[in-house]
């Protein structure tokens, strides 16, 4: 009788591989997802400044807008914006001058 064991090594690369490829495509996918995020909040927010933009234009040409509200709305136009990535999604940093830096900060 011939016997189609395999040994358990073939096993174990295999169950690797599969745990590899998983891990990379729910990496990539996260990564998409928060990109995606961070477009849409940017869109978002880029829409709100045009119509902010707008009405102040056409306040301004009925003369209801003044110096007041003219400082207001460029203060609110010209804010910074959070693109919504999170910073810490890089792998950790194992040099050397990181580990001191960590350690000496404690």
């Amino acid at each position: 009788m011939s016997s189609n064991t395999k040994p358990p090594a073939v096993y174990l690369i295999l169950v690797t591989l599969g745990v590899v490829i998983t891990t990379i495509v729910f990496w990539a996918g996260r990564i998409l997802t928060r990109l995606f995020l961070s477009e849409h909040h940017l869109a978002i927010d880029a829409e709100e400044r045009a119509v902010m933009a707008q009405t102040y234009l056409a306040l301004t040409a009925e003369g209801q807008a003044g110096e007041k509200e003219r400082d207001i709305v460029l203060t609110s136009l010209f804010r910074p914006t959070a693109d919504g990535i999170v910073k810490d999604d890089a792998a950790p940093d194992l040099s050397p001058a990181a580990l001191l830096a960590r350690l000496g900060s404690r």
